[in-house]
């Protein structure tokens, strides 16, 4: 038996019973573990050490696809998925070519809010037919974040930027973005105004924000949490060493927390913003 899954890129059929799947983005492998659904092929760019340790435990072995951004056909093809799960923004392109290997849902992800990943968890939960086990999971989820979010110890009333350091910008995940949107759900104050976050150019399509790293001080954040990963890390130690650096509220208050960019930028899912909660009651100042 099949039920249909309507689409803009067009209707696809799959199983009523998933038992295999390939997800090309964190959030996906995240959702499928827990609705237990095998995922036999992920796009993990190239490193199973992506994968939050709670996901790898549980996932079991699998096929690597390669990167998120530009997944390997002939790797998803050998991971022999009964479902594909792709990013709607990313992967849309390509739809034709991964359709062709096994039905293709296209879900958002990339581009998605907090609340809209919730959605794609419960979207995902109803094409394998675990509605009922998603509504539950979906329902604990937001207890652990009620619960995470009042073992908070500092001040959330302070204005507060989280980002990526580049070589010359402070990459700002604000409002609309998924850590952003997190964030203003349990209370913190943002360190940019939504007006003022849109005069900023826009990054990689998304919902993130480019502010110079020279023009750091002038915004002025009040607490600042950095998304630090090896990538990054010699970018991230030369902001320290500049003038800039010294001028920061959140610099002088002790106000700056060094966080896994992999799990805050990244996953995007469930496991990721209780992660990320988790992190945030370890914060001190």
């Amino acid at each position: 038996m099949t039920k249909e899954i309507k689409q803009n890129v067009g209707t696809v059929e799959v199983p009523d019973t998933v038992e295999s799947a390939v997800a090309l983005e964190y959030s996906f492998v995240e959702a499928l573990v827990k609705l237990d659904v095998n995922v036999t092929g992920i796009a993990d760019d190239n490193n199973v050490d992506n994968l939050d340790s709670e996901t790898r435990k549980n996932v079991g072995s699998y096929q690597s696809v390669g990167h998120r951004q530009t997944p390997s056909v002939d790797d998803i093809k050998n991971a022999e998925p009964q479902v594909i799960f792709a990013d709607e923004d990313r992967h849309k392109s390509i739809f034709e070519d991964l359709n062709s290997i096994a039905p293709t849902v296209l879900v958002k992800s990339f581009d998605a809010d907090y609340k809209q990943n919730k959605e794609s968890f419960d979207y995902i939960a109803k094409v394998v037919s675990k509605q009922d086990e998603g509504k539950t999971i979906l329902d604990n989820h937001e207890k652990e974040i009620k619960d995470l979010s009042s073992k908070v110890r500092i001040d959330k009333d302070v204005a507060t930027i989280a980002g990526v350091v580049t070589d010359q910008d402070l990459i700002i995940h604000a409002s609309k973005s998924y850590v952003g949107q997190l964030l203003e759900d349990v209370g913190f104050k943002a360190g940019i105004s939504k007006e003022n976050e849109n005069d900023l150019p826009g990054y990689m399509g998304a919902d993130y924000h480019k502010l110079p790293i020279s023009k750091v001080a002038e915004v002025n954040p009040e607490r600042l949490i950095v998304m630090v990963d090896e990538d990054n890390q010699k970018d991230f130690n030369n902001f320290k060493e500049s003038d800039v650096w010294n001028q920061l509220d959140a610099v002088k208050n002790n106000r700056v927390h060094e966080v896994n960019r992999e799990t805050w930028a990244k996953h995007r899912g469930l496991v990721a913003a209780e992660q990320i909660l988790e992190d945030i009651t370890q914060f001190t100042e």
